[in-house]
């Protein structure tokens, strides 16, 4: 094997060891151990300059470098967790700021989903339709602008005190100031019934906890007023 392809070797095993946080301690000691016994020292050190920024020479024992370089690598680190959470965003098509979560599509809000810490275990509380949770969620139509905007297609805008959804895609000007009472390119729309889940099952993980809360969170959908 080559001494690129040893050190990505080397990388993937440290950053696998790291995903686990502070239980990935003892392997990581013991890894470490294993690279200076084969004489990989030199490898470790360029995987630590190019990968961390760590210069390892900086250590006055391996004992230092052990215990010392692991916090640094793990705080840097994303959790398995996180890598996993974000493949369910990716695969549900959902994107979220804070509690807050949106259809990547057509960036529609759809609910919220909290996270509540008890003593052992990490519940979800999921709630869709909670009208303060609408007012941050979904922005307001500006109409004193100046500058020139594309409206968007399916773009939701809080207009009047009502939601409004856009049907065709249309640029506003000072000149063209067309707001979302105007039929042609916007229809009102009802929010979602306001709903409330808690997911606290102890026996399930969180990472399947999250399945569950954004299925809930898309599966509710905004309804057309009729007049």
């Amino acid at each position: 094997m080559s001494y690129r392809k040893e050190c990505i070797k080397i990388y993937k095993k440290i950053n696998y060891i790291s995903q686990k946080g502070l239980d990935g301690s003892f392997d990581y000691y013991v890894y470490i151990d294993e690279l200076i016994d084969n004489g990989q020292y030199a490898m470790l050190e360029d995987v630590m300059t190019t990968k961390y920024n760590i210069d390892i020479q900086n250590f006055k024992s391996i004992y230092d470098l052990k215990h010392k370089t692991f916090d640094k690598i793990r705080i840097s680190t994303t959790s398995l967790f996180q890598d996993n959470l974000k493949k369910i965003f990716d695969n549900k098509n959902v994107y979220s700021i804070g509690f807050h979560f949106y259809d990547k599509t057509n960036n529609h809000y759809l609910g919220d989903i909290k996270e509540l810490e008890q003593p052992t275990v990490i519940n979800l509380e999921v709630s869709v339709g909670l009208e303060q949770s609408v007012l941050d969620g979904i922005p307001p139509f500006e109409v004193d602008r100046t500058d020139v905007i594309t409206i968007e297609k399916d773009s939701l805008v809080r207009y009047i005190g009502n939601i409004y959804e856009c049907t065709d895609t249309y640029t506003y000007t000072q000149a063209n100031p067309i707001t979302p009472t105007y039929s042609n390119y916007w229809m009102q729309i009802y929010s979602p019934t306001y709903s409330y889940t808690l997911i606290d099952d102890d026996n399930t993980k969180l990472i399947d906890k999250y399945n569950q809360a954004i299925d809930i969170v898309k599966s509710f959908i905004y309804l057309e007023v009729y007049c």
